[in-house]
């Protein structure tokens, strides 16, 4: 058996319309405790984090330890290193009884991470690290399965999935001064994961290789920069640019005369890429401070070179001709803020 589920894309004829409207509970508490040693050029801050989730008649509880550790080498340079333990709680839809499966369990990720941290002055400093997270329990889609008594189970989504992250950081910040602040950060990484199978199969990624997560994005680079010509006018910027995510590009297709559909042939998820993701802010605010209260105005002008990011890949109803679906162009807000 196998079931296949396909997102309507760009003209194809809709035949049916299907409204749900669905309200699915949550609840969550949690609580978090953490220490800080210090042990001469040696520190470190143990915690635990305990969390009770509870929907739809089912409880899930998690405890994650955490540690993180520093050493100065000299005055102006440390070492520091880090784990932890996550839980994150399945969505509304994937615990929901007709789309997903009540029965989820909660995903896991465990990270590491060391690095170096080195200030050159009192506002300058630079922290360069490697980092490397497993995760498992993720929760993935499954094909219905044929039981041996003839009957058929369908759980929709299961907790299979296993993943991974691992890259290296860079991050040069300039403290908030009198005129002058901002930072410069880049990251480079790969995400990956391998998804459920049919027992006695190969997970998706061929071959049983690790294939890109769905926000895979090699690249970040990230820049932001502000400037105070006085104490009531604040000028800043940000700049971004960010790998394309992944997308699995169609091969081919054909017609299945039973639905009236074309059904296509994919390629492997993560051999191709949408365009880089390119961005400029620009933001301008001017305060006026009385005793009880403070007054702003300010202009934020988002994508200010009006540039069109590709944030998805569509097909048309053939899966020939193909094109993509833009993010905002260039949006300029105006707002006023008070505060007491």
């Amino acid at each position: 058996l196998q079931s296949q589920i396909q997102i309507l894309n760009l003209g194809l004829p809709i035949t049916q319309t299907l409204t749900f409207n669905r309200v699915q509970p949550v609840q969550q508490w949690g609580e978090y405790v953490e220490g800080q040693f210090n042990f001469g050029k040696l520190s470190f801050v143990p915690g635990l984090r305990l969390d009770q989730f509870h929907w739809l008649q089912h409880a899930r509880a998690s405890a994650d330890p955490r540690l993180w550790g520093r050493y100065a080498l000299d005055s102006e340079t440390s070492l520091k290193a880090y784990t932890g333990l996550y839980h994150e709680p399945p969505t509304g839809q994937q615990i929901d009884q007709d789309l997903g499966n009540p029965d989820l369990q909660l995903e896991w990720g465990l990270q590491f991470g060391t690095g170096l941290e080195h200030r050159f002055s009192d506002v300058l400093t630079l922290s360069a690290e490697v980092f490397y997270n497993r995760r498992g329990a993720l929760i993935v889609r499954v094909p219905p399965v044929l039981l041996g008594d003839g009957s058929v189970s369908n759980a929709r989504l299961l907790n299979d999935g296993i993943g991974r992250a691992y890259g290296f950081e860079l991050l040069l910040k300039r403290e908030i001064t009198a005129r002058l602040y901002g930072f410069l950060a880049y990251t480079l990484s790969k995400s990956q994961i391998l998804t459920y199978t049919l027992p006695g199969q190969t997970p998706q990624g061929q071959d049983g290789q690790w294939q890109a997560f769905q926000y895979d994005q090699t690249h970040i680079l990230t820049v932001v920069a502000g400037f105070k010509p006085t104490p009531k006018w604040d000028l800043s910027t940000r700049f971004r640019l960010v790998s394309g995510n992944p997308y699995a590009p169609v091969t081919g297709s054909a017609f299945d005369a039973d639905s009236g559909t074309y059904i296509p042939t994919r390629g492997q998820f993560g051999s191709a890429r949408e365009p880089l993701f390119l961005q400029l802010d620009v933001r301008a605010e001017k305060r006026w401070v009385y005793d009880l209260w403070s007054f702003a105005l300010y202009l934020d002008v988002e994508n200010v070179t009006n540039h069109l990011n590709e944030e998805f890949h569509v097909y048309d109803y053939r899966y020939r001709d193909q094109g993509s679906i833009q993010g905002l162009p260039i949006l300029p807000t105006f707002g006023v803020k008070g505060k007491f």
